[in-house]
């Protein structure tokens, strides 16, 4: 506003003095269109656009992502929004890892809006310093591995939730994969698995091939398996989902439940993924374990295995020094 006129500042073009009227022409000028007449529209839409190529894990994190959005830029438009709107929200966010991750949204959100040619703005969000992230590096422990496989008396633990820690302990196989594991994928050489996390972009495909141990682990399950009549080898057994792959929520509360009934505290499954990955680093080497894994970068791999487990350190002597004159003639001062 200037002198009772409104301009638009980019080339100083008159808009008049209304200010709905101005705002249409101004709107013009800017390229947009009803596809990002506000933020919470645009990260609709463009969400709308990205779920074809998503999978459904990460369609409920982008959607996640997608509300607390919305909410903390109510009322904006998309020329309203300027990087220190971003960076604001990366700092008051009490999620420091989700603002990372819904920011990385917001952007990819901007850029579709971009190239559909709803908008014609830069991305705020592009070149702002996200929230540092500190790498998880827990591991299972011996004596918490243990747990998760046997009672006190020594016995092994007969449940569909020690089945499920043993499999991943041997195979380093990711939850979802896991989850959704099927009979037809058990072959004569061994366990198909297509990772669904990696299926649409390294195209890996793994063969578990058969050990003693493994055999036995999964002649167990299976029978277990017989008891419930589905497809999946660790399927729900009550209620409206039985026979199907347990959800990721419903999965989370079932083995936070279980580590708590084992004394087995501060560990998550991702975890004993880690704990697999680590074992075979150890025995085989780094690329074995990259194997594992299905990781298409040996970077990856070492994120698993750097600064992970215990460091054995052997105390320094100090034989010679108390030897010394000058060590008895200071003692007990």
């Amino acid at each position: 506003m200037k002198s009772g006129r409104y301009y638009y500042v980019g080339n100083w073009t008159p808009l008049g003095s209304d200010y709905v009227q101005a705002l249409m022409r101004w709107r013009d000028l800017e390229g947009l269109s009803d596809g990002a007449a506000t933020v919470a529209q645009l990260l609709e839409n463009s969400l709308a656009v990205m779920v074809k190529d998503l999978k459904p894990g990460t369609i409920r994190e982008f959607g996640r992502a997608r509300t607390n959005l919305a909410t903390a830029f109510a009322g904006f438009i998309p020329c309203d929004v300027e990087p220190r709107h971003i960076a604001q929200y990366l700092e008051t966010r009490a999620a420091k890892v989700a603002a990372n991750r819904e920011i990385a949204f917001f952007s990819a959100a901007w850029e579709i809006a971009r190239r559909r040619g709803w908008i014609n703005l830069p991305n705020p969000a592009a070149g702002i310093q996200r929230n540092h992230e500190k790498k998880r590096k827990r591991i299972a422990r011996p004596h918490e591995i243990y747990a998760l496989l046997h009672h006190e008396d020594g016995t092994a633990r007969d449940c569909v939730d020690a089945d499920m820690v043993e499999l991943t302990l041997l195979t380093g196989m990711r939850e979802s994969d896991m989850l959704n594991l099927t009979k037809p994928q058990l072959e004569r050489d061994g366990i198909r698995v297509v990772p669904r996390k990696t299926d649409n972009s390294t195209e890996a495909e793994q063969l578990f091939e058969w050990t003693p141990e493994l055999r036995t682990a999964v002649d167990r399950v299976l029978a277990r398996r017989q008891r419930i009549g589905s497809i999946y080898l660790f399927a729900v057994t009550k209620g409206d989902r039985a026979g199907q792959p347990y959800t990721v929520n419903s999965f989370q509360s079932k083995y936070h439940r279980y580590f708590e009934h084992c004394g087995v505290a501060g560990l998550t499954w991702h975890d004993i993924r880690r704990t697999a990955l680590n074992l075979k680093a150890k025995t085989e080497g780094t690329e074995a374990a990259q194997g594992m894994g299905a990781h298409g970068s040996i970077t990856t791999t070492e994120g698993y295995l750097a600064g992970v487990g215990e460091i054995r350190v052997k105390p320094v002597s100090l034989a010679n020094m108390r030897n010394r004159p000058e060590y008895e003639k200071n003692k007990g001062r």
